[in-house]
C-alpha cells in the first residue's frame, strides 16, 4: 500500500528509490499537500512498510513562511523513530523576515540551535541576513548585487569573488591559520592552483595528481527529476569493476538522510542537492545556486529574491513556492518545475477548464486576440472617415475623432437595413464588423476615439457602467457627445439647417470641431447657443452638459437676421 494517495492534478504522490549498498531495499516517499499546493507531509516507507523514520511535516502562514517543521532521522530500522528537529519559527512583525528558531527536539542533528536566548538572526536594508547565531556568523558583507563577499565566523572567514555580472570566479576560506582557495573557471575547478576536476554531461572528470603528474578518471552521477545528485559511481582501477563513491538521499527540502547511505569516496566533490555546490566550510551548509544561498535544514533562503515581483503570492524567502519535490530553483532567482515550467505556467498547463481562474484566462485571451482585430481593422483605415455604427456615428473632428450616440446609449437600437448599407459606403469599420469584432450585441457602446492616428479603444458604456479596458487612455480629453436622444430627436435637431440647403454630415462635422473651445465652460442642465459659420452660413447650435458629461447637442437653426 502506498503512502499517499494518488493525485491528478501535477502534484507528485510518491518517489521510490532503492539502495544496492544496504541489501537493495526499496524505498519510498509518500506527499501531501494543503490547499495551496504547498507540500505538508513527508511519509517515508521502507519496503513496503510505513516506518515514519525518514518524515518531514510542515506548516506555513499565508505568505507561505514555514511556522513548524518536523523531521525524523538518525535510524532506518521498522520502529521507533527519531524525531531530530522540532522546530518553531518566529518572524518579524508584519514581515517575512525569520528572527529565530527554536529547537523543541533536544536533538543536535538536522539543525543546529547555537542560540537559545533573543533573536537568531539580522538583517540589512536590503532583506539580507547579516548576523546567523545558530551558525556563529557575526557579520555577512554584501556587494550591490546582494551577493556575499565576505562571512565572518569567530574562528576565521569565508570571501567571495565574482566578474560584474555575479559569477562567482572565487573562494577563499580561512580558518584558523589555513587558507583554503577554490578556483572556478568555466566549470573546472581547483584548489589551491590544482585542477580538482571538470564537468562532463554524465559526470565529472577527476584529478589525481601522482608525483605531479595529472591522472583523470571518469565518474558517473545519476540524479532524480530535481537534479539531486542521488550516486556517484567509477571504474575501479584495481578490480575493474563499478564502485559506489558516493550515495545522495534527501528530505525533501534537501537536508540529507543520514545512517544508510554514510560512504563518500569524493569529499571534494559537493554537487549534491539540485546538483549545486554544498558549502560546509566551517559548518556554513549552505547550497550556492547563483543569485542566492539554501538552507536545506531551514527550508528557507538567506536573502530575498532577486525576482520577487514574479512570484508575488510567496514570501521572497520561500524555497521551491514550498513544492520543492515538484518544483526547482536553477539560479536562485525563480523556481520553475522539473518540466522547465514556471509557477504560472504549470498552474495553467494543470488547472480544470472550469475554473474561475480558467475561464478569467479564456476571457482575457478573448479580449486579447479582439484587441489585436480592433488593432487591425485601425491600421487598415487610418484614414479619417465618418462611420455610421448602429445609432453612433463617428465624426472627423480634425482633433479628436468622437463617437456619439444617437440614443445616447441607454438602450440598443438594433440596425436597420438603410443604416447597414451606409455603414458599408464607408471604408474599414462597418456595422456588422463592430459587433461580430467586440460582440456586444446587447451592449451600448457610447465612446470610441482616434488617438495620435491608431485606434485606441477610450471608454465603453456596458447598461450604466462606464469602463476603460486594458488602460487604453490617451492623454488627451474625450469629449462625449450625442444630439439629442433617440432617432426622433437626432432627425428634428437638424430639420432646420437641412431645409438651408446643409448636409448634415457638414454640419454635425463643423458643431464637433467646435465642441472643444465651449466643453470646459459648458454649464451641466443649462442650455447656452452658440454661433458658428458652416458653408459661409451662419448656424446656432444649443447645448449643455448631461450628468454624466455627455454634450447633448440640442436644436440647430439657421441664424435669423
Amino acid at each position: 500500500m502506498g503512502a499517499a494517495n494518488k493525485l491528478y492534478n501535477g502534484n507528485i504522490a510518491e518517489t521510490f528509490w532503492s539502495t544496492a549498498t544496504d541489501g537493495g531495499f526499496v524505498r519510498n516517499y509518500g506527499y501531501k499537500y494543503d490547499n495551496l499546493n504547498r507540500l505538508k507531509d513527508a511519509t517515508y516507507q521502507k519496503s513496503g512498510q510505513l516506518t515514519n523514520m525518514y518524515n518531514e511535516n510542515l506548516s506555513y502562514d499565508k505568505n507561505g513562511n514555514i511556522m513548524n517543521l518536523s523531521r525524523y532521522g538518525d535510524r532506518d530500522e521498522q520502529y521507533l523513530p527519531i524525531q531530530i528537529d522540532n522546530l518553531g519559527y518566529g518572524y518579524a512583525t508584519n514581515s517575512n523576515k525569520l528572527m529565530s528558531v527554536v529547537d523543541n527536539s533536544n536533538n543536535t542533528s538536522g539543525f543546529k540551535d547555537g542560540n537559545t536566548t533573543g533573536d537568531d538572526y539580522v538583517y540589512d536594508a536590503n532583506g539580507n541576513m547579516t548576523v546567523d547565531k545558530n551558525k556563529n556568523i557575526t557579520g555577512i558583507v554584501y556587494n550591490h548585487l546582494n551577493l556575499p563577499t565576505k562571512i565572518i565566523f569567530p574562528t576565521g572567514n569565508i570571501v567571495y569573488f565574482y566578474t560584474a555580472s555575479g559569477q562567482k570566479v572565487q573562494k577563499v576560506v580561512t580558518e584558523n591559520a589555513t587558507v583554503t582557495t577554490t578556483d572556478y573557471l568555466g566549470g573546472y575547478q581547483y584548489q589551491n592552483m590544482v585542477l580538482q576536476f571538470f564537468p562532463t554531461v554524465e559526470g565529472y572528470v577527476k584529478n589525481t595528481p601522482v608525483s605531479g603528474t595529472n591522472s583523470y578518471s571518469y565518474v558517473f552521477n545519476y540524479t532524480d527529476h530535481l537534479g539531486n545528485t542521488r550516486l556517484s559511481y567509477a571504474k575501479d582501477t584495481t578490480t575493474g569493476s563499478l564502485k559506489i563513491l558516493e550515495e545522495n538521499n534527501y528530505y525533501p527540502f534537501g537536508l540529507k538522510h543520514n545512517s544508510y547511505n554514510v560512504d563518500n569516496f569524493q569529499p571534494g566533490y559537493k554537487y549534491k542537492f539540485n546538483g549545486k555546490e554544498l558549502q560546509d566550510e566551517l559548518s556554513l551548509n549552505l547550497y550556492d545556486y547563483g543569485a542566492r544561498n539554501y538552507d536545506p535544514a531551514l527550508g528557507r533562503w538567506m536573502n530575498i529574491d532577486p525576482l520577487a515581483e514574479t512570484s508575488r503570492r510567496f514570501s521572497p524567502y520561500v524555497y521551491a513556492l514550498n513544492n520543492p519535490v515538484v518544483f526547482i530553483d536553477p539560479d536562485g532567482m525563480e523556481a520553475k518545475g522539473a518540466d522547465g515550467l514556471t509557477n504560472s505556467e504549470w498552474l495553467t498547463a494543470n488547472r480544470r477548464s472550469d475554473s474561475p481562474t480558467a475561464q478569467l484566462d479564456a476571457e482575457q485571451k478573448e479580449f486579447d486576440n479582439k484587441q489585436a482585430e480592433i488593432d487591425y481593422f485601425a491600421n487598415k483605415n487610418k484614414k479619417k472617415k465618418n462611420v455610421i455604427v448602429g445609432n453612433t456615428e463617428v465624426i472627423d473632428s480634425g482633433l479628436n475623432h468622437v463617437m456619439h450616440s444617437g440614443d445616447g446609449g441607454d438602450q440598443e437600437d438594433p440596425p436597420t437595413k438603410q443604416r447597414t448599407q451606409e455603414s458599408d459606403k464607408a471604408e474599414g469599420w462597418t456595422n456588422s464588423q463592430f459587433r461580430d469584432l467586440y460582440g456586444f450585441n446587447e451592449l451600448a457602446i457610447e465612446a470610441y476615439a482616434y488617438v495620435r492616428g491608431a485606434a485606441e479603444l477610450s471608454a465603453v458604456k456596458w447598461g450604466g457602467f462606464t469602463t476603460g479596458l486594458k488602460g487604453l487612455f490617451s492623454a488627451e480629453t474625450k469629449i462625449l457627445v450625442q444630439f439629442g436622444k433617440g432617432q426622433n430627436q437626432v432627425s428634428h435637431a437638424f430639420r432646420h439647417v437641412e431645409a438651408m440647403g446643409l448636409s448634415k454630415d457638414v454640419v454635425k462635422s463643423a458643431i464637433m470641431k467646435d465642441i472643444p473651445r465651449i466643453a470646459k465652460n459648458l454649464p451641466y442642465g443649462k442650455s447656452i447657443n452658440t454661433t458658428i459659420k458652416v458653408s459661409n452660413q451662419q448656424i446656432i447650435y444649443s447645448s449643455y452638459k448631461l450628468p454624466n458629461g455627455t454634450i447633448n447637442i440640442g436644436r440647430i437653426t439657421g441664424l435669423t437676421k
